[in-house]
């Protein structure tokens, strides 16, 4: 029953974590850094929250799975990397710099964590 339950949550778990991940970042480094106004640090902001919030959906999507958690993290990985196209394809068709950006930002968390993955850098059960 557990894994089941595990199942079901590991892709809400995924995306929750994910948004979190990226809000709590926002509003840290918007205290931490100062002027929210300067380009470099919206800049600084835009990049870490956003590939934290790739890294954080892979991250923990593939901890919650009960089961082939390397399949698990290959998978979201590949789902990351979709939405973040999708995401870049939106932000270029509205004109929209900073979700340019930010895009770009995302792709790069997913393509760090999956580089962390196939190096080894992270163990997985199975």
């Amino acid at each position: 029953m557990n894994d089941i339950l595990r199942w079901v949550a590991f892709l809400p778990a995924a995306i929750i974590s994910s948004w979190l991940a990226w809000f709590s970042l926002t509003i840290w480094n918007n205290m931490a850094l100062g002027n929210p106004d300067s380009i470099l640090i919206r800049a600084a902001t835009e990049f870490i929250s956003s590939s934290a919030m790739a890294a954080a959906f892979i991250y923990v999507g593939s901890k919650v799975a009960p089961q082939k958690q390397k399949n698990v993290a290959y998978s979201l990985t590949g789902i990351a990397l979709v939405a973040g196209g999708a995401m870049l394809v939106l932000a270029v068709m509205t004109i929209n710099y900073w979700s340019i950006f930010a895009s770009a930002a995302f792709i790069f968390g997913a393509g760090g964590m999956a580089f962390s993955i196939i190096t080894g850098e992270l163990k997985y059960e199975s």
